[in-house]
């Protein structure tokens, strides 16, 4: 939800209201079609919800004045129709409607009721989120998709929400890499692919905003945020609060074990010269891309850059993906994994002219040129796609005659039609790119209690520690020791942090939107206190009330990271 307007923010405090209700029809491609506006009952109800799949929802009910409203295909009320709400407050200054944009739904489960004494047409809303999970498309062609180990999230996911027809979205970069293959078996949606994508780093979120378009970033954790609302709102607004806290389900001390790796070449115990870690391994004669190694620290920390040589072999740094350097503890069993950087084809420049005309086969552009029997590194090529097809190609390879295909770095798509100018990137053979990614013990594991001495869950305080050991199922995907930790972070944070809640009924507040910091003095408090909205929910009426849930805010990443 965007910033409110100033003139919303007035008429939010005023200490009458006059309501308003726009409810526009939208075709497919989200063009207003027509209006519902005069013929609601009451007020919508609303609900967001930042931890659920379809995160907004609403209910609408009508009085038909037509027969246009009746449930059948070309009228105002069917399945390929949606909805945009929209609620105003009359400015008493101004004498206009202040609106805001309540979201754009998919129109779900229309009834319509007439009698002598009713006639109303009642209908859910969804968000757009029901087009990929399968309640409303969102189901994958028959066969089995696969996002190959390596691959950027970013790309993947724009690629995957691309299959279902969306192009507008804000798709931010995730911290590291796909770690596995991901394989979605045939009868999968859209949505499963997303939802393994999310799932890679547990603080990301994905989500449809108000205008529909789609979302993928961390999730806001209030730190350095702005303060949206503060009592000059809640004192015009709140009626009641409650408090509500799960002792069943707090836990203040978690430990997240992975699944132990399975490792041929273990080096024993490493000679230490310098920062130099040297193990032998009968089983290496030469050193490939994803070469993985074990090995046992022979001591605590040693501070600088620390390399690894595997027999006599070349020696390369141990780093974290992020490219940070580890910490080592004496007697500790490591796995580490030999990387190399990724042949890529790279967009130079669009334009120009080319007679080599590229085919389509799959997701491969494919050029024939009698005059190129290998490529060679930093090599430029420019071709020309062909003039249809390139809107259903996503996350494009290019290949010249027989010879490999590779990845068009950073490209979604190609335009029909179009001359590029590529250049080859042979990052394989770069030595520079080349290093052991750390992976932590051999059980990737981690640690983290809730060490904040103002939390009421201190482990320090009187409820001491409640321990919760997470392993197998879902952890079974964690394959280093670093997820394993930002894992435990993670699961502490919704496991404790977010237990110390309050829960708001207010006159509502349109404008609010999930995930923003609020700082409010509760009518018997005498403190100012931050809250982080997680719910909002507004009844349906005449005169509708709003509950927003919210948790209290503790900084997350400065302590943590």
């Amino acid at each position: 939800m965007p910033l409110p307007t100033q003139s919303e923010y007035n008429s939010t405090t005023q200490r009458m209201r006059d309501m308003s209700i726009k409810v526009n029809i939208l075709d497919s491609s989200l063009k207003q079609v027509g209006t519902l506006t005069g013929n609601t009952i009451g007020a919508p109800s609303f609900s967001e919800d930042c931890t659920s799949d379809i995160r907004r929802t609403c209910n609408v009910t009508i009085i038909p004045t037509d027969s246009s409203f009746d449930i059948s295909q070309g009228n105002k009320i069917w399945i390929d129709k949606y909805i945009q709400i929209y609620i105003g407050i009359k400015n008493r200054q101004s004498g206009e409607f202040d609106y805001t944009n309540m979201g754009i739904y998919l129109i779900e489960n229309p009834q319509r009721v007439y009698s002598a004494t009713d006639n109303t047409l009642s209908f859910q809303g969804i968000d757009m989120m029901a087009k990929l999970t399968g309640l409303r498309n969102g189901n994958l062609e028959g066969m089995s998709y696969l996002i190959p180990a390596g691959s950027n999230v970013r790309m993947a996911i724009i690629a995957a929400i691309g299959l279902a027809g969306f192009t507008k979205y804000v798709v931010d970069e995730c911290k590291v890499s796909v770690p596995n293959d991901i394989k979605i078996d045939v009868g999968g949606t859209v949505y499963d692919i997303l939802k393994s994508l999310r799932d890679i780093l547990p603080n990301y979120q994905m989500y449809f905003d108000e205008d529909g378009v789609f979302h993928y970033n961390m999730i806001p954790n209030g730190t350095n945020a702005q303060v949206m609302v503060d009592d000059n709102v809640w004192n015009k607004c709140l009626i009641s609060y409650q408090k509500t806290t799960d002792f069943d389900s707090l836990k203040n001390s978690i430990e997240v074990y992975g699944k132990t790796q399975d490792i041929k070449n273990y080096g024993g115990v490493a000679t230490l010269s310098g920062t130099k870690y040297t193990i032998t391994c009968s089983g290496v004669t030469t050193l490939r891309n994803n070469l993985k190694v074990g090995f046992t620290s022979p001591v605590t920390n040693v501070t600088g850059t620390k390399t690894l040589q595997v027999n006599s072999l070349t020696a390369y740094p141990i780093k974290y993906e992020s490219g940070t350097i580890p910490d080592f503890s004496a007697s500790t069993y490591y796995v580490c994994k030999l990387v190399y950087g990724t042949d890529v084809w790279s967009l130079q420049s669009t334009g120009g002219s080319s007679t080599k005309l590229a085919a389509i086969s799959s997701d491969t552009y494919i050029v024939q040129d009698s005059g190129i029997t290998s490529y060679t590194a930093n090599m430029t090529y420019t071709f020309i796609t062909p003039t249809t097809g390139c809107d259903s190609v996503y996350s494009p390879k290019f290949q010249i005659n027989n010879l490999k295909a590779y990845t068009l770095q950073n490209i979604v798509k190609l335009q029909n039609n179009t001359v590029y100018t590529i250049k080859f990137l042979q990052n394989s053979t770069d030595e520079a790119q080349k290093y052991y990614m750390f992976m932590g013990e051999v059980t990737p594991y981690g640690k983290i209690q809730e060490t904040n001495p103002d939390s009421p869950f201190y482990v320090g305080g009187t409820s001491g520690v409640i321990n919760k050991v997470l392993t197998g199922g879902d952890y079974d995907n964690i394959y280093t020791s670093d997820l394993a930790s930002q894992r435990a972070k993670w699961e502490l944070y919704t496991r404790c942090r977010l237990l110390d809640s309050v829960t708001l009924t207010c006159i509502p507040i349109y404008w609010l939107d999930v995930n923003w910091l609020v700082s409010i003095t509760l009518p018997n408090e005498t403190t100012v206190s931050q809250y982080l909205i997680k719910s909002i929910s507004i009844s349906e009426g005449d005169t509708p009330t709003q509950q927003i849930t919210m948790t209290k805010y503790y900084p997350y990443y400065p302590v943590w990271t």
